[in-house]
């Protein structure tokens, strides 16, 4: 890139009067003509002259409109003047041109679940605690996620992951266009990660909001890349703390399942999440009944009780004696009694009702519990339960 030149004129551009853009929220779009229009031009020339591709959203072919190059000239006039210096900014943009790669994170906030500092999940991800969010200019801002930055209340913690990736632009573009399977492993990682801390945690865990962004701390802003979800209507729930060991011990367990057991074990694991986030509802029951149905009648033939077999099945797979066979065993019925109430009233049997059962929402915790371990079984077998040789004394 012809540095001199380009520092020639956006220093030029300053003199005349850019400056006064960056005090403007439109960044100066509504002027005509834009005082950085000219050297706006001579940069995307200059980016072309270096086989920089040149994707839609810096120029648009046959096209004159600069609004997007307009984006990158007004951010290299931020550089130059935070850093007093036009050379300093363009020599740093260049360097960055030269590579055509940046270092990558995908960014996941995650709600209920809480860790009290950084936990190496695997060789590119990390959970951090909420106070991660704190130290970037652009959460501070506001500029990437204004409802994040007024947000009242404890997220809990965030999930990131990083790697490298060509391109020097839109963060979420350059790894969605250029390597699909790429975007595929790094969201599906971390959304299968936010899916095990149930198993590690007693509440359940969602990503309220997730987005890619440069490593960085230089980054180019050129338009945000975030996306949210919702929260089901779930009612608030409290974040639990968890310990790294067990969350990277069931992570790399998952890692290694087969594709069969991982899609055995999904729907169990999305309802217990569901359940947990619930708790002290109807809905915490359904979801709960739900997941241990699908868990542990996987062969279900209709031709006998679904809550007596899956409290049998629960009671021989866990236990590890009579008596505990039999808390077992009473434990998930009770969770399908629940359900069922839960299905056909809207509504969760009330203390007076229960008699010398625990309350509903004690039940509902117990069986989230055993649901957890129920799962942590099947992961660890890897394998398709042969219920017959459980039951009959083979295991």
């Amino acid at each position: 890139m012809n540095i001199d030149a380009l520092a020639a004129e956006l220093s030029h551009a300053r003199q005349s009067g850019a400056d006064t853009i960056l005090a403007r929220r439109d960044m100066g779009m509504s002027v005509a003509p834009h005082p950085l229009a000219s050297f706006a031009n001579h940069l995307t020339e200059e980016l072309a002259k270096n086989d920089l591709p040149q994707p839609i959203y810096l120029a648009r072919p046959g096209g004159s409109n600069l609004i997007e190059p307009l984006f990158l000239a007004t951010w290299l006039l931020q550089r130059a003047a935070s850093l007093g210096s036009e050379h300093e900014a363009l020599d740093a943009f260049a360097g960055v041109v030269s590579a055509n790669k940046r270092r990558m994170r995908y960014v996941s906030v995650v709600k209920g679940v809480q860790v009290l500092e950084q936990v190496s999940i695997s060789e590119r991800i990390t959970l951090h605690p909420e106070s991660f969010l704190a130290e970037t200019e652009r959460y501070r801002s506001g500029r990437l996620h204004p409802h994040l930055s007024g947000h009242h209340g404890s997220f809990g913690c965030v999930a990131v992951y990083e790697f490298e990736q060509k391109g020097i632009f839109l963060a979420q573009e350059a790894v969605e266009k250029q390597d699909h399977g790429l975007y595929q492993q790094i969201t599906g990682d971390i959304n299968s990660l936010i899916s095990l801390l149930p198993l590690v945690s007693g509440s359940g865990a969602i990503a309220v909001v997730s987005w890619f962004e440069f490593h960085e701390e230089e980054s180019i802003p050129i338009r945000s890349t975030g996306f949210s979800y919702p929260l089901d209507g779930s009612l608030p729930f409290s974040c639990d703390l968890v310990s790294a060991e067990p969350l990277k011990n069931v992570f790399g367990l998952h890692q290694g399942l087969s594709q069969g057991t991982k899609d055995h074990i999904a729907i169990p694991l999305d309802r217990l999440n569901r359940s947990r986030r619930q708790n002290g509802t109807p809905n915490a029951a359904i979801d709960l009944g739900i997941a241990l149905e699908s868990l542990l009648m996987d062969d279900h033939d209709g031709k006998s009780e679904i809550s007596f077999k899956m409290a049998m099945r629960s009671a021989f797979l866990l236990g590890h004696n009579t008596e505990e066979r039999k808390k077992i065993f009473d434990a998930v019925r009770d969770v399908y009694d629940l359900r069922s109430a839960a299905v056909h009233t809207g509504r969760l049997p009330s203390g007076k009702k229960r008699k010398d059962k625990p309350t509903a929402t004690d039940a509902i915790r117990r069986g989230q519990t055993i649901c957890a371990e129920l799962i942590r079984q099947c992961m660890h077998r890897n394998d398709k339960i042969g219920w017959d040789d459980i039951l009959f004394g083979a295991e």
